[in-house]
This record gives C-alpha cells, structure tokens and sequence, in this order.
C-alpha cells in the first residue's frame, strides 16, 4: 500500500527547474537545534559528513518547479528530528529514472550501507539533484543530474540513451523530498553493471513480472507510485 504521505502532481511539457533568490530565515532556536544535530552527526561520522549545498524546493507547478540553496546540515537535522520535520517542511529535489529496455524495467536493490530504505528494491537510476547542475542563467539542468547518476550507479553512459521525457512528480513528506519522474528509453546494454556502490544487486524485471516482483520483494513507495503512474497497479 502507498502511504498518504506520498503527493503525485501532474506535470506539462516542456518542463524546466529554476533557481530563486529566497532565503529561508529560522528562528535562533530552530537554529540552535539544527547545529546541535549536526555536531552530533559530524561526531559520528567524521570527515564523511560534509555540508554541501542542498537544492530545496519553493515552489510546485506543472510546468516549472522553483528551488532555492541551502546548507545541507538543515535538511539533515530534518531528517532525524520529526519534530523539525513538522516545522521546517523543506523539500529537497531528486530525480528518478524509469529506465526500460525491450520492456523491461531497471531496478536496483539498495545497499545495507545506505542511509534510507537500505535493502529496497527501486528504480535506476535515483538521486538528489546537485548545486553544479544550476546553469548561467538559472535554470538547473536535472536532466543531466539524471544522467550522472545513470553512469554513476549502473555504468550506462549517455550514448546508451535513446530518449528523456519527465512525466511526474512524486513528494514523499516523509523522507522530505520531491522527485521528477523521467523515462529513459535504453538503445543498448553494453556497460551494465550487476551492482555498484549504491545498489547490491541490478536486474531487469520484465514488464509483466511488475506485479508478481513487488509483492515478492519491498518497494520503495516513491518507485511503486511512478511505476502505477506509467503501467496502472501492479
């Protein structure tokens, strides 16, 4: 079953993300809590905990979304804290590729060593969009963050790609984050991994064994509901 938390919006194309100048302002106490977690986490983790810049959503509509920078450490403190979570609200962009090949589906069994859903099957490839991919003009380019993660976590490279087209959005109010839905249309396998860093297995699942593979293995919600978007229920 999909948990209420989870929103899908419709989208028109052509479909674009851009940046505003908006900068979220917190109360000292907000502030204090959040570099109290952080502290906390760097203890832990060391020098593998970096605050990078997250790209945090503003605005949802059907043809654009809007998203501002922000430090990483506030969307992490989000993440282990649920009372943040209800005050905070922040939405961090992702991107999630339904990738098919001769009617198959690309998925991937994530690591036990990640953060979430450690252990889930999902679609490939998946990943939070980067500050790099904001362009000149302000525009941020999330196809080409699609990409890199496509070669990233499957070793598929661009020229493996006949075509990209986003067809949703999906939020998870629980993980805070907002992924755009993109088909990949695969010309060729040639450099497929069999797992990666991220994934412990990749496999392709036939169209028709959709159904029959997620009541047989966990799904991660926001995978299952791009996939009923595309295919119906499986």
């Amino acid at each position: 079953m999909i948990p209420m938390a989870l929103k899908t919006y419709p989208i028109t194309l052509p479909f674009s993300v851009h940046t505003t100048n908006q900068k979220k302002l917190w109360e000292s106490s907000v502030e204090k809590r959040v570099d109290t977690l952080w502290e906390r986490e760097k203890a832990k983790r060391g020098e593998h905990l970096f605050n990078g810049t997250t790209l945090l959503v503003d605005f949802i509509g059907p043809a654009s979304v809007s998203v501002t920078s922000s430090e990483y450490k506030y969307f992490l403190a989000q993440s282990l804290d649920s009372t943040l979570r209800s005050e905070m609200k922040l939405r961090a962009l992702a991107v999630t590729g339904l990738a098919s090949y001769q009617d198959s589906i690309l998925l991937g069994k994530r690591s036990q060593t990640v953060q979430t859903e450690a252990g889930v099957w999902e679609l490939v490839p998946a990943g939070g969009v980067t500050s790099d991919k904001i362009r000149s003009d302000g525009n941020v380019d999330f196809l080409q963050q699609l990409l890199q993660e496509l070669e990233e976590e499957t070793g598929l490279a661009g020229n493996a790609v006949q075509d990209l087209k986003p067809f949703a959005l999906v939020e998870d109010e629980t993980l805070g984050t907002l992924d755009i839905g993109i088909e990949i249309s695969l010309k060729s396998l040639d450099s497929l991994l069999t797992s990666s860093e991220e994934y412990e297995k990749i496999h392709l699942v036939p169209r028709n064994k959709l159904s029959s593979f997620s009541l047989e293995n966990s799904m991660a919600p926001v995978s299952k509901k791009f996939l009923e978007k595309i295919y119906g229920h499986i």
